[in-house]
C-alpha cells in the first residue's frame, strides 16, 4: 500500500496525487482507494481517480462524502511487473479532494 495524507481544495486539476507501485509479479489487481472522515462536508462527491494499467487507462469519480474509513474498489485491472502502472488523482472534483490511500491486491 502507498500512502500520502493530503487534502487539495476545488480547482482545475493543478493538485496531482499519484501512487506508484512497484508490483513483484505481473497479473490482475483489484484497486482500491481509501480516505477518512469529512468533518466539514466539503469533500468532493466525484473525486477524479486514474487508473493507467496494460490496457490504457480507467477513469473513476468517487463520492468522498460517504463510505469513509473503509476502502472502496475502483476495480480490476491488469498490470505488468514493475512501477508502469499507477493510480492518481487531482483537485477537479465539485469539492475538496483528499488523498489518503491506495492499494494493490492481487487476485490472478
Amino acid at each position: 500500500m502507498l500512502q500520502a495524507a493530503e487534502r487539495a481544495r476545488q480547482g482545475g486539476g493543478e493538485a496531482v496525487a499519484r501512487w506508484r507501485p512497484d508490483l513483484r509479479e505481473a497479473g490482475v489487481y483489484a484497486v482500491y482507494v481509501w480516505h477518512g472522515d469529512d468533518p466539514f462536508n466539503d469533500h468532493a462527491t466525484d473525486a477524479p481517480y486514474t487508473v493507467r494499467h496494460r490496457d490504457g487507462e480507467a477513469a473513476r469519480a468517487v463520492n468522498l462524502r460517504e463510505g469513509a474509513g473503509a476502502w472502496k474498489l475502483l476495480g480490476e485491472f491488469a498490470f505488468d511487473a514493475g512501477r508502469d502502472g499507477f493510480v492518481s488523482t487531482n483537485n477537479r472534483g465539485a469539492g475538496n479532494v483528499v488523498a489518503d490511500a491506495v492499494k494493490f491486491v492481487k487476485v490472478r
